[in-house]
């Protein structure tokens, strides 16, 4: 077939495939229109995930009578009148598509006022043809309503997902545009119920306390860095070193407001944490960086959702920094590794801590141990044939309850501990659609846990791994489990891995605990038989080894 130009019909509809993949990313381009609009309260409602019904209400400035039906044109816009606008986008909409190609996909009305008009205009656009259109009473502001997405594209409405998992992405949407606009009021409904509703006082904090609870909102640290007034700056809220997730669903990261996958920006977030969480695991989060228009271009995905900088080196050091000089401020950075100990020495016994991956004795053995002492409530002291061996109890005793964990759920006999008292547990709309998956149900069972529904988006424990019993309340234990599942692809490893690893860090001793000689010489016997005896499932040392030679060479023996 030779070359031709497509018709207009078929360019309409894979603009409308760019832009309108979801019913998440439906929500999302009216919600920027709303905002664009000048609203200061947005309500969306769903129903079926957003699959039979979308609405977004605002209190915008509205759109005029003459121009409803213009607005229904591809790249018809409001926000840009020429080529050097592009240089300086400071709208969260400008490509004039989203109205376009929400209504080839779907049945779309909308129903605007301004406030200079006596009524509102009434529009009913569906696969790209105007069917209604008049005046119609209306508060000022616009409500567009969108009904059976993808009804006029069958092969995209296929490849939609279940209802419940559609309606976990457009929660967590606008809880995106929550954090980014607190001064906004914000309500979204699903199926008549009411999921996230924000006071819009401007308080970043309350809008977190809404989207990730109170217990995680107190937690957050105030991050405030300015580079150079009006160019580079750098705001928001972090979690403690001790607040961690298995996957980035509780980090957020916004250019100029504008939510952005930008995995360097992330990756410089996150180095911040380096050495004070464990590997695998996210800071949980929500940072504004402020920065010229001119030096960020947005226009390089047709969702906007990826954006490249002018400066990037300069723009990841100031989120990096900015992060990193707020958790140092609260105590939880130390100015210095080896505080105290300098020059020839320091050196040498920096390389002397090693972590003795590869024994002398080789497979990943350790030699025959003599636990001689606990230092400060948190090491293990033992002698050995080759030097002072430092253990991290907590991370030995993980270790030790990882791969005993590990070894009895291949094995298929994990033994699960009955409740005197079941313990409820809430769902979150990303956790019920994953718990209605038969085969997420059995996972769970066969780690130990029992079950049963109780109610909608509730469930009833049980029973509960006996390995790490009494580890935590029950209901914190199934949470770990379901947040292993829901990593699936966010996280690396196998289910089996993660599960483990997070049931087994609930269980093991902590920092602070009192052991006996009896105690840790039991700890350091057991992890003889583990699989890979240098690191904890999360990637961090168990133990350091001081070698004998250097601490002869620094009494002046030899």
């Amino acid at each position: 077939m030779g070359i031709r130009i497509l018709p207009p019909e078929v360019v309409a509809r894979i603009a409308a495939g760019e832009v309108v993949t979801s019913p998440a990313a439906v929500v999302k381009e009216l919600v920027e229109n709303a905002l664009d609009a000048g609203a200061t309260r947005v309500e969306i409602e769903i129903r079926r995930g957003g699959i039979d019904f979308i609405r977004v209400k605002d209190d915008g400035v509205g759109i005029s009578a003459a121009e409803v039906r213009l607005a229904f044109q591809r790249h018809a816009t409001s926000k840009l009148s020429g080529l050097a606008d592009l240089g300086r986008i400071v709208t969260l909409g400008f490509r004039g598509e989203a109205l376009a190609a929400i209504a080839q996909a779907a049945d779309v009305t909308l129903i605007s006022r301004t406030r200079s008009d006596p009524a509102g205009r009434y529009i009913r656009v569906a696969g790209g043809n105007v069917l209604e259109e008049g005046s119609r009473p209306a508060a000022p502001g616009t409500v567009v309503t969108v009904r059976n997405l993808f009804a006029h594209l069958p092969a995209r409405r296929r490849f939609l997902r279940d209802p419940r998992v559609e309606a976990a992405e457009v929660g967590q949407v606008v809880g995106r545009f929550a954090l980014a606009y607190p001064e906004i009021e914000f309500k979204f409904l699903s199926e008549g119920r009411v999921r996230l509703q924000t006071a819009g006082d401007g308080q970043l904090r309350s809008a977190a306390a809404e989207v990730w609870g109170d217990s995680v909102a107190r937690q957050l640290i105030e991050v405030g860095r300015v580079v150079e007034p009006g160019r580079l700056a750098v705001a928001g809220l972090v979690g403690p070193p001790t607040l961690h997730r298995p996957t980035r669903n509780e980090l957020a990261i916004f250019v100029n407001r504008r939510w952005v996958q930008n995995r360097r920006l992330y990756a410089a977030l996150e180095a911040a944490y380096v050495g004070i969480i464990p590997a695998g695991r996210h800071p949980v989060g929500v940072i504004n960086l402020l920065l010229d228009p001119a030096e960020v271009d947005v226009n390089v995905h047709p969702a906007k959702a990826e954006v490249r900088f002018v400066y990037e080196s300069e723009v990841l050091t100031a989120v990096r920094q900015a992060v990193r000089d707020a958790l140092k401020a609260q105590g939880y950075v130390p100015d210095l590794e080896l505080a105290g100990v300098g020059g020839r020495d320091g050196a040498q016994l920096a390389f002397g801590l090693e972590s003795a991956r590869a024994h002398p004795e080789g497979s990943g053995r350790l030699p025959r141990l003599r636990a001689i002492g606990q230092f400060e409530g948190k090491f293990i002291l033992a002698e050995g044939p080759d030097g002072l061996y430092v253990f991290d109890q907590h991370v030995v005793h993980e270790r030790v309850l990882y791969d005993a964990f590990r070894r009895a759920l291949a094995a298929g006999q994990v033994e699960t501990q009955g409740l005197l008292d079941p313990a409820p547990v809430e769902l979150t709309p990303q956790e019920t659609p994953l718990l209605a998956e038969a085969s997420a149900r059995a996972r769970l069972k066969a780690a130990g846990f029992a079950f049963e529904a109780f109610g909608p988006d509730a469930v009833l424990v049980r029973g509960v791994p006996a390995l790490f019993a009494g580890a935590a309340d029950p209901a914190t234990l199934f949470k770990e489990a379901v947040a292993a599942l829901s990593a699936e692809d966010a996280a690396g490893g196998s289910w089996e891995h993660r599960l483990a690893a997070r049931l087994a860090c609930r269980r093991a001793v902590k920092a602070g605990d009192p052991l006996t000689e009896r105690d840790m010489q039991d700890l350091i016997d057991r992890l003889e038989s583990a699989e890979l005896v240098s690191t904890c499932p999360h990637g961090r040392h168990i133990f350091r080894r001081l070698p004998s030679q250097y601490l002869a060479s620094a009494f002046g023996r030899t």
